[in-house]
């Protein structure tokens, strides 16, 4: 009996022991009451104002005046935080972009405007950074520590060892912090309105589509807002490959994610342009991607007009040559420099460095530094295509032929259409072909029809959007259909083709085929292949799988299409449009026109083609000038395939235009050669 006595009494005694550790552990982890706000009206002032917030608690980012450009940013992620919307503003590159979009995570989840915001960066360590950075703000900012005790206690309380954050509680309940990594987790505290927020990082080429938080109660929280930080690289900017892979994250699958409700996405995008035609100057344009509500802002407006800085720009070689940097530059611009300034129009009069005298003289430096194309893409975000485009020499008023307006003519064999999808009308065009590839364009127009006539697609009196009561894909199914009707009430079409590239409409695209295969309706895509490209139809063909002169087509059920090589069309189309009238293959226009199709000719000639040589092999590649339309041309090539598709034949050699060959022969005689 004393045996068992003392073993309850030591067994009691360890139950006392673990009791009191335990209690004396969760004193040391719980934090207990959080300390006071220390200015509430302060707090309050920045709740919606996102501008403010800035200017009081990250004054030391933000200590230069705002340019117009910060201004507008400002407003758009605000806007975006509070009421939703995709925006895209592209900005001179060093505009502080990235501390921008790191203020804006900061207030949306400090004030619980957004409860769960994502990060996505060029690549994944670069959206660490920021994670990283707004993790050492609130660990190290003073006035966020008194005005948000909610947060920054509980942090600073970890002392700067992540692994207590597990442990952590407040008056007895666990703080669920988490403050390491990809992810940012505020403490869980009763009545914050922070309470649980996150913010989560990624690379735009990392996994995004899927991204949720398990919340302690069971529940499962989606991002709300995704604020996208220079989407590419120098290196990415010239790649066919790596922008197209940006576009298709920017285009579908950040617009995919859903909200925290089912809602679509809110998302801000700060960027800047690198190269004409990458990732973000695709993406800026209002015409494809109307959903990211593109803007582009400027350093500089106007440059001035004074012919002194030529010699400034002698001075500023000179000096650098021989090693005394800009102080010859600097001494004639002090001199001459009311006059320098005449004409000059700067936004961000601010923004110069050690040395300069003025942002005026800043803008010359980075344009003698980086060169005129590389400063207008970088900072003016107004990229200009290369120096050694091939401008197109041909005049559709010169190219009129003894037909009218829908008149067939009499050789023709085959006619078929295209309609190229925008957001707010449909452009259409029809031709008519000879067995050998002669062409006539024998009408082309715009959907609605305008009260104006034809105009551009800025200009249009008439939209999509004015029905009321239909969504999206409903008007423009409605839309397509009209079009289509109508086309087949004027003349018998072989084959009528519509862009199926068109951002949000592609879903009715392909709808709209596979209901009216039955009459040779057709979804088509055009897409880049340039000299460094592999072949598009290179390879064996796919069970099913119909291929032509650069064309193919894919046959899956409801998503069958025509793909076709855009580069190798226009090639086409252009050889037909500088073939002599009356010679073989020749592309004519109904006449007359009223305007001598000007229209037509501007959106003709609205691309220019680079020579461009990759292994061995010369391609041509096509550049849309920015803002110019160029629908009634996609059409034509669009219309072009078709032609071929239903079994006129293009030609491989014309007396005034080089052999039109394939690319396995191209490549034959490269290594024959």
């Amino acid at each position: 009996m004393p045996a068992a006595a003392d073993t309850q009494r030591y067994a009691e005694h360890k139950q006392r022991e673990a009791k009191r550790s335990r209690k004396k552990s969760q004193e040391g982890r719980d934090i207990g009451d959080l300390p006071p706000i220390i200015d509430v009206a302060r707090r309050q002032g920045c709740e919606f104002n996102l501008r403010l917030f800035c200017e009081t608690y990250l004054k030391e980012q933000f200590s230069l005046a705002w340019s117009k450009a910060h201004l507008l940013a400002l407003a758009k992620l605000e806007r975006a935080i509070l009421k939703g919307g995709l925006f895209a503003l592209a900005m001179p590159r060093g505009s502080g972009k990235t501390t921008l979009a790191e203020a804006a995570a900061m207030w949306a989840i400090l004030y619980g405007h957004i409860r769960f915001v994502v990060i996505v960066g060029a690549e994944s360590d670069h959206a660490e950074e920021i994670a990283e950075s707004m993790r050492v703000e609130i660990e190290s900012n003073e006035l966020l520590y008194e005005d948000f005790p909610e947060v920054c206690y509980p942090i600073e309380c970890l002392d700067g060892i992540v692994n207590r954050s597990a442990g952590q509680l407040q008056n007895g309940e666990r703080t669920r912090i988490k403050w390491t990594g990809r992810i940012i987790k505020l403490p869980t505290i009763e009545g914050s309105q922070s309470s649980g927020g996150v913010v989560k990082t990624a690379g735009i080429t990392g996994r995004i589509r899927g991204m949720r938080v398990k919340l302690a109660d069971g529940s499962t929280l989606r991002p709300g807002l995704i604020l996208v930080d220079d989407p590419q690289t120098d290196e990415s900017a010239k790649s066919i490959t790596q922008n197209a892979s940006r576009l298709k994250v920017l285009s579908k699958a950040i617009l995919g994610l859903k909200g925290p409700t089912g809602k679509p996405i809110a998302a801000v995008m700060p960027c800047t342009v690198i190269e004409p035609g990458d990732c973000i100057d695709q993406i800026l344009d209002v015409q494809k991607y109307p959903q990211w509500q593109g803007q582009r802002t400027k350093l500089i407006e106007a440059w001035p007009t004074s012919k002194r800085w030529e010699t400034y720009a002698e001075l500023w070689k000179v000096g650098m040559q021989e090693g005394r940097g800009i102080e010859d530059a600097t001494a004639y611009y002090r001199e001459y420099r009311a006059e320098m300034q005449e004409g000059a129009i700067v936004n961000w009069p601010e923004r110069f460095d050690e040395g300069e005298l003025d942002a005026i003289q800043h803008c010359w430096n980075l344009r003698l530094t980086l060169g005129i194309k590389a400063f207008l893409a970088e900072y003016n975000n107004d990229p200009q295509p290369d120096v050694e485009t091939k401008q197109l020499d041909f005049f559709m008023a010169a190219r009129q032929g003894a037909f009218t307006q829908w008149e067939i003519p009499a050789w023709a064999i085959k006619s078929t259409a295209f309609i190229d999808v925008q957001g707010e009308a449909l452009f259409y065009l029809c031709t008519s072909w000879a067995q050998d590839f002669t062409g006539a364009i024998v009408n082309y127009g715009i959907y609605p029809e305008q009260r104006i006539g034809l105009a551009r697609l800025s200009e249009l009196s008439d939209l999509l959007s004015d029905k009321e009561g239909a969504g999206l894909e409903g008007r423009m199914s409605e839309a397509l259909l009209n079009t289509i009707g109508m086309l087949r009430s004027k003349a018998k079409f072989d084959a009528i083709g519509i862009d199926a590239n068109w951002g949000l409409s592609t879903d009715a695209v392909y709808k709209i085929a596979y209901e009216q295969a039955a009459n040779n309706v057709h979804a088509m895509h055009g897409r880049f292949y340039g000299a460094s490209s592999a072949p598009l139809n290179g390879g064996r063909p796919k069970q099913g799988e119909q291929r032509g002169y650069y064309w193919k087509r894919i046959i899956e059920g409801p998503r069958t299409r025509i793909l076709f090589d855009n580069n190798a069309w226009k090639d086409t189309l252009l050889s037909r449009l500088q073939t002599s009238l009356g010679d073989s293959g020749a592309l004519s226009v109904f006449s007359p026109a009223a305007d001598n199709h000007s229209l037509l000719d501007e959106h003709f000639h609205a691309e220019h083609y680079v020579e461009v040589w990759a292994r061995g092999i010369k391609r041509n590649e096509w550049k849309q000038t920015p803002g110019v339309d160029n629908h009634w041309w996609d059409c034509l090539v669009g219309a072009g395939v078709l032609a071929n598709f239903v079994g006129c034949s293009v030609p491989t050699w014309s007396s005034d235009r080089p052999r039109q060959v394939s690319f396995a022969e191209m490549q034959r005689q490269a290594r024959a050669g």
